[in-house]
């Protein structure tokens, strides 16, 4: 039945169907299987994306809380604050630690050297600032004087 519908057609119309054929089978390849993949792979891509944001979230205050060992001191605190502080040029003195904390008392620096001091103590050492007393020195706005700080492993409650 369909040969002879096929038959009865001239060359010109099969030639129109057999495009128009093509050209439907093509739109539904299109939006029926490309178009839905690329979808599935943008939402997949944007959740990845989401996901990763959330995981470096989960680290950093995972790590920051003590609930996550970052990193076990090879030695004493004092001796791991005084390399870190020589290592960034810094002039410090230790006041009084016990096991978990640290007290560092009076010096001045450029704010920007405390942050980069602090981070590198919280990053490669797992140890954070637990209480801090700053003030601005007159004679030059771009320093801080530290009155007092106290540096306390993660996850200590001190």
């Amino acid at each position: 039945m369909i040969k002879t519908w096929w038959l009865s057609k001239n060359q010109r119309e099969q030639r129109l169907l057999l495009a128009g054929g093509v050209f439907f089978a093509l739109v539904f390849f299109w939006y029926g299987v490309v178009v839905p993949l690329n979808n599935t792979i943008s939402r997949q891509l944007q959740e990845n994306r989401k996901l990763s944001e959330s995981l470096v979230w989960i680290t950093t205050e995972t790590e920051s809380q003590g609930l996550v060992k970052i990193k076990v001191l090879p030695t004493d605190m004092e001796k791991v604050v005084m390399d870190s502080a020589l290592k960034a040029q810094l002039t410090i003195t230790i006041q009084a630690h016990d096991d978990d904390q640290l007290t560092v008392t009076p010096f001045s620096l450029p704010t920007d050297k405390l942050v980069l001091w602090l981070d590198d103590l919280k990053t490669n050492w797992g140890l954070q600032p637990c209480e801090m007393q700053l003030a601005a020195e007159p004679e030059n706005n771009s320093n801080l004087a530290v009155k007092k700080l106290v540096l306390q492993k993660a996850g200590s409650n001190g």
